[in-house]
């Protein structure tokens, strides 16, 4: 794997086909999540390790875009694998099964990746729970995953998580 700055989407794919866990936060649970297109045409079985590099792999060359993705699984994933702190990750995941269950989602065969992103409060909202934007960055600028992971704890974990009462107010 080549580091040294600027990780691009091949070394990240290397990182994610490498992980052994297979149980993840982001697994948002029977019925919710993006239900069709792209990887879900497919017939796989659900897993983030697979969907991620089905999305990325044909990306190799390119520098991580994460901030510009719509699909909630996708974001979930990636801020976990970078070390987004539990808390933040359970905020977030909570946020999009609520908004399923408010919108009558759940287990709908027709949720493409962008399901979310047709709200967008809900949407913003899911970005900064998990910083998503701030991890994307932190992930290209890095050397490798041990610094992915301290620079994110530092960065993003550090911060005074304000988002429930952001909303409340």
């Amino acid at each position: 794997m080549r580091y040294g700055g600027n990780i691009n989407n091949k070394e990240v794919c290397e990182y994610v086909n490498n992980i052994k866990c297979k149980r993840f936060i982001c697994n948002l649970g029977k019925g919710y999540g993006q239900s069709c297109g792209g990887y879900y045409n497919k017939d796989r079985k659900e897993s983030e390790i697979e969907h991620f590099i089905f999305y990325y792999k044909n990306k190799e060359k390119k520098f991580p875009s994460y901030n510009r993705l719509r699909c909630p699984q996708l974001m979930l994933f990636i801020a976990e694998i970078a070390g987004v702190s539990k808390e933040r990750l359970d905020e977030a995941k909570k946020k999009v099964i609520e908004y399923e269950d408010e919108n009558h989602l759940k287990g709908k065969k027709d949720k493409n990746g962008n399901y979310i992103y047709r709200s967008d409060d809900n949407f913003k909202q899911l970005k900064e729970i998990i910083c998503i934007n701030e991890v994307n960055n932190i992930i290209r600028d890095a050397n490798c995953w041990d610094e992915v992971r301290e620079k994110v704890k530092i960065q993003v974990n550090r911060k005074v998580f304000s988002h429930r009462s952001a909303i409340e107010e």
